[in-house]
């Protein structure tokens, strides 16, 4: 499938489920963010439960070509703790930064070399805050949880988050105060068994 109509597709999700504007501003998608629970993908809006959500995922993501470019990566829930009443919202859930790819050519001759792309190995960036699985409270319907992936300025300095996991002023403004640039998206949705 072409990047353009990956990149409508991603665009058109995203809008279709409220990520953009409740996230993110409209972006050109120009990196593909595949992620997964185990054997269960995100895709897009697909709906996971709790409990296969609770370890951190693998993520393959295919970069967008920029052969210096470092990147961050975030997972939060703009629903907490609903999406009627998002007095908590954001709530992040994971961060990680100075993630690097290199180039797409060396990229593809390891992909090709080895028959598959591999998940990437976190233990070398920067983890930002640490994984915590979704855990929407009760009787509070499906919550998005939304992966970001943006590229950092080039000094590479990225803003802390906040100590303190909910109400954070969330993706856009933390991406505007460090000068992050989004490049690729995925999310699912996921609620409590209680409903």
């Amino acid at each position: 499938m072409p990047l353009v109509t990956i990149n409508t597709s991603i665009i058109e999700s995203l809008k279709k489920a409220g990520v953009i504007p409740d996230v993110l501003d409209p972006f050109d998608a120009t990196a593909m963010v595949n992620v997964t629970y185990g054997n269960k993908d995100v895709a897009l809006g697909n709906k996971l439960s709790v409990d296969e959500t609770q370890k951190q995922p693998d993520l393959r993501i295919i970069p967008e070509g920029e052969d210096d470019a470092t990147y961050s990566l975030i997972l939060t829930d703009p629903d907490a703790p609903s999406r009627e009443d998002p007095k908590w919202a954001q709530y992040i859930h994971w961060g990680v930064s100075g993630v690097k790819f290199g180039n797409i050519e060396s990229f593809a001759a390891n992909a090709a070399e080895s028959g598959e792309l591999g998940p990437i190995d976190f233990s070398g960036f920067k983890t930002i805050k640490p994984y915590e699985g979704p855990a929407p409270p009760e009787k509070t319907g499906f919550h998005r949880y939304c992966f970001i992936l943006l590229r950092e300025p080039a000094s590479g300095k990225v803003p802390e988050l906040p100590k303190e996991r909910k109400q954070w002023d969330g993706v856009r403004e933390w991406a505007k105060k460090g000068g992050l640039e989004p490049v690729g998206a995925n999310f699912f949705y996921c609620q409590n068994d209680k409903q």
